[in-house]
């Protein structure tokens, strides 16, 4: 009798959604409505598409910051907050007393020059014409080797050497551009010759620079950098020829004069990683860190579109992972809480190139050491339904997939386990199209769960790929798959309470071990 009393029950327990051999106990309670609710604030209008830094993107983060609060998650930022200030250094162009002139002519700012970093400029001198320029000293490159380039200013076409890429180049520290190298070789400023310049695009650029100015992350030990500049291919080529002829002239020929003034206003704004912290229950294990992260910012705003839109709104990108982030830190906050501690942050300025993810790794709040694993999710809501034909939309995961990226970089234990909790929870195709060493566009190395691996931290990133919407204005809540964005959380929460729940670290055996090795 009793047997037969406790066999429905057993198998009714088997059955159920929550009764998993791997820890996700609570995956259920991840709720559609709330991401969407959520989503509705982050993606709208008001917050202007969170450029870095806006006031949108503070909005943004006092929002998240008042759910943390209602959560009852705790402040893992600064002084008791959940805000870590990242100071921010804003240069803006004085274009009235900006100029440059060639033997007296003056060339006009935004039609025939464009400054290309805003670094401040008083020079006077000749040029020097230097193919490409760009160097790499432990490959034997160095085109402006020999040169008499002391005091000189440097004009180069800004050619890559055959088969570099600018992705390659930017990412192998061995590279230097040529400003840097101009430099080493004791130029005092850089003119680079434009391939085919964009009056509008000149003219926005311009008023940027003018108006709101260029921001870049503050540095406790600057390097001064040269100026560059860009001119337009007649005047550049004009340049060229002269450099070119002063170089080959039987007798020394002191070739144009170059005058460039650059006036350059410098000021320090604020932006703010969120961070919040949700503590474990094993007295021992609670001391480390299961860390789980979504950059919160967008591309701001710009001209108006055919439609007269103005705003990047960013719901996929990455509205998405913000909201993923904030109901998966409500679950566990207000339920089940694993033996590790979960780090949630939402980094600011990862549109502008990693900038909150990099300050967190360089300035972290908690022991770095006791970050065990990071999760980085940005883009994981869109779909690409059965049929689309659309090239923008060719590595779009379709309806039930995600694109995993790190696992089988990384650790087969990631892998292993990743695979287990996807198999007891959604079920969703995980994808490995960039998962993989010879990924042509090493997705793996370009978002902000790269910035852990450089300081020996694992870390994967969940994505569900390029799309036709992607830093467009049309990147709207209209056209997000709330079912998918539902099930990129779910999976998402059972993968992180499950590394927060197991006794032993990622044991790291993968391709890119060696990544691990230098790390800080």
């Amino acid at each position: 009798m009793v047997r037969r009393t406790l066999a429905p029950v057993l198998l009714g327990l088997l059955l159920t959604p929550t009764a998993f051999a791997i820890n996700a106990p609570e995956v259920d309670k991840i709720s559609e409505k709330h991401l969407k609710s959520n989503l509705e604030f982050i993606a709208h209008d008001l917050l202007e598409g969170r450029d870095t830094p806006s006031r949108g993107l503070d909005i943004a983060a006092l929002f998240i910051s008042t759910q943390l609060k209602i959560y009852g998650v705790q402040p893992g930022g600064e002084n008791g907050t959940y805000l870590q200030k990242m100071p921010l250094e804003s240069t803006v162009l004085n274009a009235e007393n900006s100029m440059l002139t060639i033997d007296g002519k003056s060339i006009t700012l935004g039609e025939g020059f464009l400054p290309t970093g805003l670094t401040a400029a008083d020079v006077q001198s000749t040029p020097v014409f230097v193919a490409s320029g760009w160097a790499n000293v432990s490959k034997g490159i160095d085109p402006m080797k020999g040169l008499p380039l002391k005091g000189a200013i440097v004009i180069t076409d800004n050619a890559l050497p055959e088969g570099l890429t600018m992705r390659d180049a930017t990412r192998d520290p061995n590279w230097e551009s040529p400003a840097v190298a101009a430099k080493r070789h004791g130029a005092v400023a850089v003119i680079t010759i434009a391939n085919n310049p964009s009056t509008v695009s000149w003219k926005r650029q311009l008023d940027r620079m003018v108006a709101g100015g260029r921001y870049a992350p503050k540095s406790n030990n600057p390097v001064a950098a040269l100026p560059v500049v860009t001119v337009t291919p007649e005047i550049g080529e004009s340049l060229k020829t002269a450099a070119l002829n002063a170089a080959r002239a039987e007798f020394a020929s002191a070739g144009p004069t170059i005058t460039l003034k650059l006036d350059v206003q410098r000021r320090e704004v604020i932006t703010h990683n969120v961070i919040g912290i949700i503590p474990g229950t094993d007295p021992t294990l609670s001391k480390e860190y299961i860390s789980i992260g979504a950059h919160y910012d967008h591309v701001g705003m710009s001209t108006a579109d055919g439609t007269g839109d103005t705003i990047f709104n960013g719901a996929d990108d990455n509205g998405s992972g913000t909201v993923a982030l904030l109901e998966i830190a409500r679950v566990i906050a207000t339920g089940q809480r694993p033996k590790r501690s979960t780090l949630f942050i939402w980094y600011t300025g990862e549109e502008k190139g990693l900038w909150g993810s990099q300050y967190f790794c360089d300035n972290p709040t908690v022991d770095l050491k006791q970050i065990v694993f990071n999760v980085n999710l940005d883009m994981v809501s869109m779909s690409r339904p059965a049929g689309d034909t659309n090239p923008r939309n060719e590595k779009l995961a379709g309806v039930n997939e995600i694109h995993a990226i790190g696992p089988k970089l990384i650790s087969s234990q990631i892998t292993k386990t990743l695979t287990e909790v996807n198999n007891a929870t959604v079920k969703m195709v995980l994808r490995d199209d960039y998962d993989r060493m010879d990924d042509p566009e090493r997705i793996f190395y370009r978002s902000d769960h790269y910035s852990f691996v450089q300081k020996g931290i694992p870390a994967i990133f969940m994505f569900c790929g390029p799309h036709e919407h992607y830093h467009q204005r049309s990147d709207e809540i209209e056209v997000v798959d709330f079912a998918k964005l539902t099930k990129s959380t779910k999976l998402m929460y059972g993968l992180i309470y499950e590394f927060a729940s197991q006794s032993n670290r990622i044991v790291i055996d993968g391709p890119v071990k060696n990544l691990f090795q230098s790390g800080s």
